[in-house]
């Protein structure tokens, strides 16, 4: 099977404890959907994001805009004459390994021009113009790896950097919110310590941005506490959300949290008080990864498979919405040998593992598919 250290690094990151609070003016957004200045939480690696023209895709060290009238995939290179083989590029970066659409520009997440460091970029829409905006990590001493999760929404970043350390000692996790220019401005949002402790942005919705924490509580490991949070944007405020210790929030939407139960085989939503349960839909699989869009909730079984040493042709991708009707059950996902990239609720993404071309299907249609 494919990429099977990034899944395992997914099911890691299902994530806990903590403390903070963050200074600044924040802009008075409302509750709904702001197109351009909210987070668009499709998934959770965001390798790639979508505008009004198209699609801006991760693939290997490069940056690819996909045109949703053409399907043609370019690099987002708008140099004369490049012939988009080297670093002189635009498009080309070093281990880019996330990308956001924020107010007219594209931000990436890559290795910076300092040895060992994580930077933030910016570059136009039609890669004319790029630029390294700051140093957002810089490796320790003391770091085995490193995963720095990276969201923006209604005005800055919320940064954390998850590390595996070489070391067993008790740590610190902190997710931090910075800004979007060049600035060494960064506020501590939430802090966790803990024996491997972690921070999980499940992404910005309306005027909170959410995520989950995780720790071991014991050096031996064998005590994991799971919590679930959200910071208020506007009164500034870390809250937690009182929602099952065995349920993972993957989504909000309509004053609901949407969770998958840990272990479990459902799909479950519940109100902003973590009460009034409801089982939405039952999945066969007790190990998934769960994307979701403004629409629709995507049900992907390549975890389990991946866990259960299945074959890919057995990969089933299931669509339902926010009710939990099912739009429509992907059988051929395996043998077909593709890869969900995006969805913006009006077309999916989808990318051929073995080619690395893409494909975009309008939602539209996707209930024909078997």
């Amino acid at each position: 099977m494919k990429n099977k250290r990034i899944i395992l690094s997914l099911c890691l990151l299902i994530c806990i404890g903590l403390v903070g609070c963050a200074g600044g003016e924040q802009e008075k957004y409302s509750e709904n959907y702001e197109e351009g200045k909210d987070s668009q939480n499709f998934s959770t690696t965001r390798e790639a994001t979508a505008t009004k023209n198209g699609f801006y895709a991760i693939q290997e060290d490069s940056i690819y805009f996909v045109d949703k009238k053409s399907g043609k995939a370019v690099p987002l290179c708008g140099k004369p004459n490049c012939k988009h083989t080297d670093y002189s590029c635009n498009a080309r970066f070093n281990a880019p390994l996330n990308i956001q659409a924020y107010d007219g520009s594209i931000y990436v997440v890559a290795r910076g021009e300092k040895v060992g460091t994580e930077s933030l970029y910016r570059i136009s829409e039609d890669g004319s113009e790029r630029e390294e905006l700051k140093t957002l990590y810089t490796f320790e001493t003391d770091d085995a790896s490193c995963s720095l999760d990276f969201v923006i929404h209604r005005g800055f970043g919320y940064m954390v950097t998850n590390w595996i350390q070489k070391t067993r000692n008790e740590k610190e996790q902190t997710l931090y919110r910075v800004s979007l220019d060049s600035s060494d401005e960064k506020d501590e949002v939430a802090k966790i310590k803990g024996y491997t402790p972690m921070i999980y942005i499940v992404g910005g919705y309306g005027n909170s941005i959410y995520f989950s924490t995780n720790r071991y509580t014991d050096k031996d490991e064998k005590n994991l506490e799971i919590l679930n949070y959200k910071f208020d944007i506007l009164k500034e405020k870390v809250g937690k959300i009182d929602l099952p210790a065995d349920m993972t929030l993957t989504a909000v939407k309509n004053d609901r949290y949407f969770c998958y139960k840990k272990g479990g085989r459902e799909i479950l939503s519940l109100d902003k008080d973590g009460k009034d349960e409801k089982r939405i839909f039952d999945w066969k699989y007790d190990n998934t990864l769960v994307y979701h869009d403004e629409q629709y909730l995507y049900l992907d079984n390549e975890v389990y498979l991946l866990m259960h040493d299945r074959p890919d042709t057995e990969r089933r991708v299931a669509i339902i919405d926010y009710d939990g009707h099912k739009v429509c059950e992907w059988k051929k996902f395996g043998i077909d040998n593709r890869k969900i990239f995006w969805s913006d609720s009006e077309l999916l993404l989808l990318q051929n593992l073995e080619n690395l071309d893409y494909q975009m299907l309008k939602l539209t249609d996707v209930s024909s598919l078997q």
